[in-house]
């Protein structure tokens, strides 16, 4: 049983493919690769829409929303949101914010290139 202060969220992953299947974006197949990297890592690892695209969270706490920034049509933006990211070292890291850090990837090369460092 998960402690009280715990809030369970429900995984919606039918809700994800959807918002996939609909999406009409150049740079869709680098989200779809990104999704399947993401729900690799680990089986407990869950999704949803929130904030109007792919979330993912573990055990009820977000950690990663990502999709394509409104004005850009040539990256995808990963924002990872939860406070002990700050604390990890990455060259692919961006931002000095208090709670999160931001990824950006250009293509499915470069997808590819750090899945390794995103599945860690």
């Amino acid at each position: 049983m998960p402690p009280k202060s715990l809030k369970l969220i429900p995984d919606d992953s039918t809700q994800v493919a959807q918002y996939m299947r609909n999406l009409v974006h150049p740079m869709k197949s680098v989200m779809e690769e990104l999704r399947s990297i993401i729900k690799a890592v680990h089986p407990e690892i869950q999704e949803r829409i929130k904030w109007n695209a792919p979330s993912y969270h573990y055990k009820g706490v977000d950690f990663l929303t990502f999709g394509t920034p409104a004005r850009k049509q040539d990256e995808i933006l990963l924002v990872f949101h939860h406070p002990l990211i700050v604390s990890i070292s990455s060259e692919l890291l961006r931002g000095n914010f208090k709670d999160r850090r931001l990824v950006v990837m250009k293509d499915k090369e470069e997808v590819q290139e750090y899945a390794a460092e995103l599945k860690g």
